[in-house]
């Protein structure tokens, strides 16, 4: 039901990954997903670095590698190298802070 405002609530952001979302107590709503998801903050702001992930797993092994100092990556997609006052935000339901934890011990 929010999937325009999750799309501006990231208008911000320089880099958006996006794992699978799923319907919690809700049935799914036909049409509704994480590309779907990307695919509208791309189009609001197409500068902006947007991935669909496959799995919440994909964003630590992305992040790491933005956090290491030679910043090079053998992903398609990569991420600016981070540094002091960067901001990492995850958020979601279920077991999305897997990956909070997997990028404090990275």
């Amino acid at each position: 039901d929010l999937l325009e405002e999750f799309a501006h609530a990231f208008g911000l952001a320089d880099v958006v990954l996006i794992a699978p979302i799923y319907a919690a107590r809700e049935d799914p709503i036909p049409g509704v997903s994480h590309t779907a998801l990307a695919d509208l903050c791309a189009f609001l702001r197409p500068e902006r670095q947007v991935l669909a992930l496959s799995a919440p797993e994909d964003a630590v092994a992305l992040l790491s590698q933005a956090m290491t100092v030679t910043g090079e990556s053998g992903h398609a997609f990569a991420i600016p190298p981070l540094g002091n006052g960067d901001v990492i935000i995850t958020m979601g339901a279920g077991d999305v802070d897997r990956v909070a934890h997997a990028l404090a011990h990275a």
